[in-house]
């Protein structure tokens, strides 16, 4: 039998976890979406390190973290090797509470250069840094979008991490509205992951991995983690602004 891959490790747990919550009430329904696949691999990092096996390495603490908690089931969008298009991502979404997309983000190619260093290439640019977070005023569930988008924010901003400003810089392929400076929440309205989803939807761009300092920092194992105990808290404030809001 082959060995279980990390990936499938933290599934298993979610499902492990899982098992021992009560019936009677049917439990927060979470899918989770790293982002890019192994042929789409997204945004090459400063270190060399493509942005699809940063998606999964923070996907796989946000299962976990998601699992020790136990009060979510959790569904992935994709396993590490899989490959779905941006609709199979979204398919089934209307069962789920919420759906939320991971990524690391990069800044325009005129404002980073390509680095050569130790047999390795990558793209760095000192130009932004910090997390943003992305919701679809196309949405059918926009008010609930943006209501986790802001409960995510103070949650990250509470821990310690920073918003990133930059997409809001009147440039060309940037310009976008900025919702909420603070949290550094934008709407990002034709996103298929975004709009097309029959549940509310958020996508977190979880630092800027082509900045040398900002990818060493978010891509150690304490910031994930730190990151995977504050999704798993704003998950905590969104259930309660749902009954709220019922």
């Amino acid at each position: 039998m082959a060995p279980l891959t990390t990936f499938t490790t933290a599934l298993l747990l979610v499902i492990l976890g899982l098992s021992g919550c009560a019936a009677a009430q049917a439990p927060f329904s979470l899918v989770l979406d790293p982002g890019h696949t192994t042929a789409a691999p997204g945004a090459l990092g400063c270190s060399g390190v493509y942005e699809k096996i940063d998606n999964d390495r923070l996907a796989q603490s946000i299962a976990a973290a998601v699992a020790a908690d136990g009060t979510t089931t959790l569904r992935l969008t994709r396993t590490a090797d899989g490959a779905p298009t941006l609709l199979d991502r979204v398919k089934g979404s209307e069962t789920a509470d919420l759906f939320l997309s991971v990524h690391h983000d990069s800044v325009q190619p005129g404002d980073g250069r390509i680095v050569a260093e130790k047999g390795r290439q990558g793209f760095c640019s000192s130009a932004a840094s910090g997390f943003s977070i992305h919701v679809s005023r196309k949405n059918p569930a926009y008010e609930a979008s943006l209501a986790f988008a802001e409960i995510l924010g103070g949650k990250l901003t509470a821990a310690g991490f920073q918003p990133n400003l930059y997409h809001a810089r009147k440039i060309e392929g940037e310009n976008r509205p900025l919702l909420n400076p603070r949290l550094g929440i934008y709407a990002q309205d034709d996103l298929v992951v975004l709009k097309r989803t029959a549940t509310p939807a958020v996508l977190l761009e979880a630092g800027v991995i082509v900045n040398p300092e900002d990818e060493a920092h978010i891509t150690s194992p304490a910031s994930r983690d730190a990151m995977a105990r504050a999704v798993v808290e704003a998950l905590g404030g969104f259930k309660l602004w749902q009954q709220k809001n019922r």
